[in-house]
């Protein structure tokens, strides 16, 4: 299977999930990526450069499925594989940032959300202790 049937095959699938795809070209390449899903309004929405080159449309498609749930079933062997590199770049991209703490098989990694420490309870007697004067 060539990119071009790939590209058409992951463009079905999207399809299939109804989820919308828009291909537009992007003004400024900031970041090295070619597309991914986004939320626009409460909907998901896979946004894809259509100046990019046809393989890194393939990896920004594959990369917005790979975190959705699908029926493995229904794909071809290549299609698969791509959201199986996807998925496995994310991974590596997530360890990156979290560091060595991070288990390898979590997609979704919330951080610690601890409680900030609450203000110590003064008693009347240290409330009014500011208020002597240190000459008398």
């Amino acid at each position: 299977m060539d990119v071009a049937e790939l590209y058409t095959e992951l463009m079905l699938t999207c399809r299939r999930l109804r989820l919308p795809v828009r291909e537009t070209p992007f003004q400024l390449a900031v970041t090295r990526r070619s597309g991914g899903l986004v939320w626009l309004r409460g909907k998901a929405v896979v946004v894809v450069d259509a100046t990019a080159p046809l393989v890194d449309r393939v990896a920004a498609v594959a990369d917005a499925l790979c975190g959705l749930e699908l029926d493995p079933l229904g794909l071809t062997t290549e299609a698969r594989r791509a959201i199986g590199i996807a998925r496995a770049r994310r991974r590596r991209e997530l360890q990156r940032v979290m560091g060595p703490f991070t288990k390898p098989d979590r997609h979704n990694v919330q951080p610690l959300v601890r409680s900030k420490p609450g203000l110590r309870r003064c008693d009347d007697e240290d409330d009014e202790s500011f208020l002597l004067d240190s000459s008398e």
